[in-house]
């Protein structure tokens, strides 16, 4: 209760792609530590990232050929065991591209 936790998602494209969509959905156990939108220059990459209610969308204009790690932080504000969302990526031009990860359980403790 009380860490901050850092979320890494790698994300590996074997062709240049354009308006691609990340959406990761969180635990009901954290809350971004950076609450308000913002563009983001990271990885060689340019993006935008907003968090709602459940989730964290991200918007990237233009994604090269290539892997990139996104990460981000939670704090974690409530003991329990929680299932974690999964993250799921799309590209809006082409839709047939999509991926998603895994889902997980999580523990927190005081």
């Amino acid at each position: 209760l009380g860490d901050v936790v850092k979320v890494a998602l790698t994300i590996k494209a074997n062709r240049d792609l354009d308006y691609v969509t990340i959406i990761d959905d969180r635990a009901a156990c954290f809350e971004p530590v950076e609450q308000l939108p913002q563009p983001i220059f990271t990885e060689g990459i340019y993006f935008y990232r907003e968090n709602r209610d459940a989730a964290t969308n991200i918007f990237v204009d233009h994604l090269p050929k290539g892997t990139y790690v996104i990460s981000y932080e939670l704090n974690a504000n409530n003991i329990g065991s929680y299932s974690s969302g999964i993250a799921k990526i799309q590209s809006q031009y082409a839709p047939n591209i999509t991926a998603h990860s895994a889902g997980s359980s999580i523990s927190i403790s005081r």
